[in-house]
């Protein structure tokens, strides 16, 4: 699996557990319903912007999305978070 299915099986699962359709899902992330369907396919990447807004709506932190992938995925998301010179967030140290 590549690390857009692996994020977007893990969306899919928290909407659900959550009882949302992705039409309510879509409203509280603030995204169209159709971008949430490619994501949770694995057929879109997502900004770190989008992210934070689908976080938000699914009340994870971000260490949801990224835990127990692998060091070398992980290696990568730090490496695109460490050149976004406009995004200040935040993670725990487990996604290291």
């Amino acid at each position: 699996m590549t690390i857009d299915q692996i994020v977007g099986k893990r969306i899919r699962d928290r909407r659900k557990k959550l009882g949302l359709s992705q039409e309510q899902f879509a409203l509280k992330a603030k995204i169209n319903r159709s971008y949430i369907s490619m994501v949770e396919q694995g057929r879109k990447s997502l900004t770190i912007k989008t992210l934070n807004n689908i976080r938000k709506a699914l009340k994870v932190e971000f260490s949801y999305f990224f835990s127990s992938i692998g060091s070398e995925a992980n290696s990568w998301i730090l490496l695109n978070l460490w050149f976004r010179h406009d995004l200040v967030i935040s993670l725990p140290y487990s996604v290291l």
